[in-house]
């Protein structure tokens, strides 16, 4: 029997990949216009490109840690939350690995706010669903949603 889970996922989408692409170039173009037509001192005109590339690596670094042992389901979306944030498994009402509408329930990828609650995801429609005792809710995005079934039943979440 496995004791623990563990999976972490990253942004994958060419389309992504395409986007961030073409928000580089177009910055660099513009940055490039405004200091060598010396329309401005270098270091304002290199300042968008400098946070473009910035958010770019961000984007390019950011992955979901999903944890679960026996005792808890721990996860953290990086680089913006460095700690697992651990949920604890007396504190979980229930569970269910299921299909959702990322853009419909939650407005899309990465770290949501919806009307069903807060998800963390990075591509795909599939997600662990946690509801807590507190009453909020939860959405894991998982690509690996026969496994992560499979261990919640094995481990005693299901």
């Amino acid at each position: 029997m496995v004791t623990n889970y563990f999976e972490e996922q990253k942004f994958k989408q060419k389309w992504v990949l395409f986007l961030q692409f073409i928000v580089l170039i177009l910055v660099l173009a513009v940055s490039s216009i405004m200091i060598f037509g010396e329309r401005v001192n270098p270091a304002i005109g290199a300042a968008p490109l400098v946070f473009v590339v910035l958010i770019v690596i961000a984007l390019r670094s950011s992955k979901l840690q999903t944890r679960i042992t026996k005792d808890s389901i721990s996860y953290r979306f990086l680089p913006f939350q460095v700690a697992f944030r651990e949920i604890r498994k007396e504190d979980i009402q229930y569970l269910a690995v299921k299909t959702y509408d990322p853009i419909g329930d939650y407005g899309g990828w990465g770290i949501r706010i919806g009307g069903k609650g807060r998800a963390y995801s990075t591509g795909g429609n599939k997600g662990l669903q946690i509801g807590l005792r507190s009453g909020k809710n939860l959405l894991l995005g998982t690509g690996r949603p026969a496994e992560l079934e499979a261990f919640l039943r094995e481990s005693g979440y299901l």
